[in-house]
């Protein structure tokens, strides 16, 4: 009894809870972007950066040897997916987009012309609201809180507007063929050989049996007509 065995069940609970929350929100992410675009590659591509700066920000307490509530691990991880894979989404739709009508270099600086601004608008209000809990609160668990979804902010935005374009470019010949599109067609190229294929079957089989009717009509005896006996 005590706060150590209380302590102990609550990391106990939330490291478990971690894992499953976490699971559950990439595979969320994964569905919505993968039928918002038809592709497969994109979500993986999307989430690179975000997933990348989740771990920086919680890695960074560790490396520099400061405490933090258990807690934080999964509010924190879970909001900066949640508020931060937008400013993925949204380069990647204006990539997609511009790669219709221009190269891939000319469409990647088009891409983030066109969402610096909306990123740079979102993500400086998560970082200022949450180094202004940090600064302003007097209870430390909030505070450190406010802490990770302000730094967690910034390095999304950062590796969104960094790394986010070079995997585009990387990619390109994944995103621009859209294999949604191509496994669509060659579903229906396979369904189409199978029923050809089963038509042929069945024209063949109508033609074995037509023979067999014909010879055996070959085969019968002639009538004797009555004039003959």
């Amino acid at each position: 009894m005590g706060e150590t065995p209380s302590t102990q069940d609550i990391k106990t609970t939330i490291t478990a809870d971690n894992s499953r929350v976490n699971m559950l929100s990439l595979a969320g992410v994964f569905l919505v972007v993968m039928f918002s675009f038809r592709s497969f590659i994109i979500p993986v591509i999307v989430m690179i950066p975000i997933e990348a700066a989740i771990f920086l920000n919680m890695a960074i307490p560790y490396l520099a040897g400061e405490t933090m509530v258990f807690m934080g691990y999964i509010i924190v991880s879970s909001i900066q997916l949640g508020a931060t894979v937008d400013y993925s989404i949204l380069l990647t739709n204006n990539y997609v987009s511009s790669r219709k009508s221009l190269p891939r270099k000319e469409a990647c600086i088009q891409a983030l012309m066109l969402s610096c601004p909306s990123i740079f608008t979102s993500g400086t209000i998560i970082i200022l609201a949450g180094y202004i809990i940090h600064f302003i609160s007097t209870t430390a668990a909030i505070g450190d809180l406010g802490h990770l979804i302000g730094r967690g902010a910034l390095l999304s935005v950062l590796l969104v507007l960094t790394v986010l374009p070079a995997l585009l470019v990387l990619f390109d010949r994944i995103i621009t063929s859209n294999e949604w599109d191509r496994m669509q067609k060659h579903i229906k190229a396979r369904r189409d050989r199978h029923k050809a294929l089963l038509k042929a079957g069945l024209g063949t089989i109508a033609k074995k049996m037509s023979g067999i009717k014909s010879t055996n009509g070959n085969n019968e005896p002639a009538e004797v007509s009555s004039d003959e006996i």
